[in-house]
């Protein structure tokens, strides 16, 4: 049986609440590792914060462009900036959310996307492979 896995650890690189308008009010870079998923053609990672300590009170939400994945296999750092258009200060932020998301080709041949919350088994259903090593998301506090 093959292995399948995904790794995603979270570092949040820096945040600017009071940036000027060229940058991002919170910049996170995502080491992300990608394994043996070889119907998986791009991948992405979308990036909240939250006004709560844990999730929730949405802030503002971003995604990075997608990235390729070649032969099943990704191992980089993504970098999702994230800028606050809501009513809500930067300066309230108090929690982040990071995840992965991608898109590939399934077994039957129809092009599949994939979100945070459905990554996992959004790729199993489309594949009929499993994936038995997984850590597509990470959370926390922002310092």
């Amino acid at each position: 049986m093959k292995r399948h896995a995904i790794h995603l650890f979270a570092l949040v690189a820096g945040l600017a609440c009071a940036a000027p308008a060229s940058s991002a009010d919170f910049t996170f870079d995502v080491p992300v590792t990608v394994e043996n998923l070889p119907s998986l053609t791009s991948i992405g990672v979308q990036c909240a914060v939250y006004s709560g300590a844990t999730v929730g009170g949405i802030i503002a939400v971003a995604r990075s462009a997608p990235v390729a994945v070649s032969g099943g296999r990704y191992d980089g750092t993504i970098t999702v900036e994230v800028n606050n258009e809501g009513l809500t200060p930067s300066s309230e932020a108090r929690s982040y959310r990071c995840g992965v998301v991608g898109g590939g080709t399934s077994r039957t041949g129809v092009a599949y996307g994939l979100s945070i919350d459905s990554f996992i088994d959004g790729y199993q259903r489309a594949t009929g492979h499993m994936i038995v090593t997984a850590n597509n998301n990470v959370s926390g506090p922002i310092p």
